[in-house]
């Protein structure tokens, strides 16, 4: 799941930092962005499913594993994350699939779709955006004053 970020209150910043995008490191905006999807890995984390800690060892395993990783960006975008679960060696994100589209177990029992990720995505998106417009700002200031002559900004 990625989020774009894409309202009018964003166009003015995204116009003042036009100038400044040849040497403002994607990295900020990353940062920016992963801090402001907070809130989504939170409502993720609270969705998900629990599983019977008696009958299977790994219950909670989908929660822990709920994680925010920065991808490259693709076309126009400034930065681009994903909100889920890792499929790293060790977790659980390769069953994640089938919680979100349901499946039929050996037994032919049919478990019926929980798309909890859709739903923290629901949920927040709206929260993200906002967050978005304030850490970028904070971050590119913190970052021009840090990196950019006294003179210019």
């Amino acid at each position: 799941m990625s989020i774009k970020v894409n309202t009018s209150e964003l166009e003015k910043l995204a116009r003042g930092l036009e100038t400044y995008k040849s040497i403002l490191p994607r990295s900020v905006a990353d940062s920016a962005l992963k801090r402001s999807a907070r809130p989504m890995l939170l409502s993720a984390r609270r969705l998900a499913p629990q599983g019977d800690r008696l009958k299977d060892a790994r219950a909670g395993a989908t929660r822990r594993d709920l994680r925010i990783k920065a991808v490259r960006p693709v076309g126009d975008e400034n930065s681009r994350v994903l909100v889920g679960v890792s499929k790293s060696k060790g977790k659980v994100g390769r069953r994640t699939n089938l919680i979100t589209r349901g499946f039929t177990d050996r037994g032919g029992r049919f478990h019926r779709a929980r798309d909890f990720l859709k739903d923290a995505y629901d949920y927040t998106i709206e929260i993200v955006r906002d967050n978005y417009g304030r850490e970028v700002l904070s971050s590119f200031k913190k970052w021009a004053r840090k990196n950019l002559p006294k003179s210019r900004f």
